[in-house]
């Protein structure tokens, strides 16, 4: 892995876990942002990766509660280390405000956006993220591989899947070397989304 500073960072990839699909009823119980550089396939020199307590507002979906009972290891890690929400979010606040700016926020926008917005509209705190910052991995990967199908890349991360950092580190990791793939391992220094690169 290659490190640079935060503020040389304008992409930031975003996993949530949570205790269902429903952003105004279910609860964010991890959130991991893992900042990063993808004209040089860089890392940040810094991420966040925070436990949030449930608030009492916030209900268990049974089906996710028992996905999670198979997921036991990972949920007790989290579980052990949960933090109030308001903290979570404020440290999150703090990290986008490193970064380069416009901020390139990759996440599902149906879903971690939806699940981030929600909180912090409950804490009555501005979202760091817009919703059109917002960058879906795997569409852009489909756009950079068009009009070709996007290859199938294996990827080894340490520790468990399924933890929002873990998850975060193996989406980055996919991202950096299906770009390589397709486009050459020589190719830093590309301008994302400008016209004529990708």
């Amino acid at each position: 892995m290659k490190f640079i500073p935060l503020a040389q960072c304008q992409d930031i990839m975003i996993d949530i876990e949570t205790t269902g699909l429903k952003p105004d009823i279910n609860a964010i119980i991890q959130i991991a942002a893992v900042p990063f550089h993808l004209p040089t396939f860089s890392y940040g020199e810094n991420y966040l990766d925070v436990a949030l307590h449930i608030p009492e507002s916030r209900i268990w979906d049974p089906s996710t509660k028992q996905w999670w009972g198979n997921k036991k290891s990972v949920f007790r890690a989290i579980e052990a280390r949960m933090d109030p929400p308001e903290q979570a979010l404020l440290s999150l606040q703090k990290l986008v405000g490193e970064l380069k700016k416009p901020v390139r926020f990759w996440c599902k926008r149906m879903f971690d956006y939806q699940f981030i917005q929600s909180y912090y509209s409950m804490f009555n705190l501005t979202n760091p993220f817009l919703y059109w910052d917002a960058r879906e991995m795997i569409s852009y990967l489909d756009g950079v591989c068009f009009p070709d199908s996007r290859p199938k890349v294996e990827v080894q991360v340490q520790g468990e899947l399924h933890n929002g950092y873990v998850d975060c580190c193996k989406q980055i990791e996919e991202m950096f070397e299906t770009i390589k793939l397709v486009k050459g391992p020589d190719i830093e220094g590309f301008e994302v989304g400008s016209k004529g690169k990708f």
